[in-house]
């Protein structure tokens, strides 16, 4: 098929016979009616404009290539991630201890509603990673062996647990080395 944009208006048919439209008419001539029709100047600027709009989209990519001519290289990306620094805090390690049915923590180490949930269960020889203290939270008392603790331990969680309940020294209430929270 011809696409005539000007000029003469002789085509060939699908028999490579020559078939000549007259202007503004329809083909005439040996086979006249069994080829193609003639595409207008209107449809032929849509399809230029559609080719040349989804050439840099990818269309072109496998036009190149089923030429035999190879398709530009994907942009390079490195195989590995660019590490990237990540400061996580300082714990210390603890155990829970003197409590054979378990402890809970709790979204906060006061006496408010919002800390007096549990939200989380520990027992016997469960590890801990604490990352700091606060030393004047809400009262624990142990009715077993009499002994009580207002300091409580935030874990790399987020979750307190009462310093009752960890095999760290209770010597004045502070644990050595571990930081005082901020909030």
């Amino acid at each position: 098929m011809q696409i005539i944009l000007g000029g003469t208006n002789t085509q060939t048919n699908a028999l490579g016979s020559p078939v000549t439209a007259p202007a503004g008419g329809q083909p005439t001539g040996t086979g006249a009616g069994r080829g193609r029709p003639r595409l207008t100047r209107r449809t032929v600027r849509i399809l230029v404009v559609a080719v040349l709009a989804l050439a840099p989209m990818g269309g072109a990519g496998h036009w190149w290539s089923s030429r035999g001519e190879s398709s530009p290289p994907p942009p390079t990306t490195s195989p590995t991630p660019t590490p990237t620094r990540t400061d996580s805090p300082r714990t210390w390690s603890a155990r829970i201890t003197n409590t054979p049915n378990g402890t809970f923590g709790y979204p906060g180490p006061f006496a408010d509603p919002r800390h007096r949930e549990p939200a989380a269960s520990f027992f016997e020889g469960n590890l801990l990673r604490i990352v700091c203290q606060e030393r004047n939270g809400r009262l624990i008392k142990d009715r077993t062996d009499d002994i009580q603790s207002t300091a409580w331990y935030r874990l790399d969680t987020g979750i307190w647990v009462s310093s009752l309940y960890t095999d760290l020294p209770q010597e004045d209430a502070r644990s050595p080395g571990i930081p005082n929270c901020t909030y």
